[in-house]
């Protein structure tokens, strides 16, 4: 039988750019025991890849928000992999997104936000969608540079 389930059928195509996020998945925070740069490369586009996909769905501050009450590693492993693919800009500001958020939210994400908090919010976000072509760009560059 082949991998569709389908006799004489192909299975699923599978991207490098969809490996990188599965093998990154299976390694969170897990980069530095990495051994080679391959591997490394491989981890980093994925990483990049989960934090962009995790911001696309909920806002630079709202995937924050998210994973620090869940994984808080795709935050600080997206952060690396983003210096890694030469994002630096856009590793800072994710930084900076998060320290922003802990210091608005100490206890909680039910914690309340200021009038000027809540406008910094809306800030960072903006400030992400400006640079989200830069990620998107850096993703698909390193992606077609993978093995298939």
């Amino acid at each position: 039988m082949s991998s569709s389930g389908v006799p004489g059928l192909p299975g699923p195509s599978v991207s490098p750019l969809d490996r990188a996020i599965d093998y990154y998945d299976d390694r969170v925070g897990l980069r530095e025991s990495l051994e080679d740069d391959a591997a490394r490369r491989r981890w980093d586009l994925g990483a990049v890849a989960v934090i962009h996909g995790l911001i696309g769905n909920g806002g630079l501050v709202g995937a924050i928000e998210n994973c620090v009450e869940t994984d808080v590693e795709y935050v600080t492993d997206g952060i690396v992999a983003l210096r890694s693919l030469g994002l630096d800009q856009v590793a800072d500001l994710v930084d900076r997104a998060f320290v922003e958020y802990r210091r608005m939210r100490p206890n909680s994400c039910s914690d309340d936000l200021s009038p000027a908090d809540d406008a910094l919010w809306e800030e960072l976000d903006e400030a992400y969608w400006a640079v989200s072509d830069d990620v998107e760009h850096a993703i698909s560059a390193r992606a077609s540079a993978l093995p298939d």
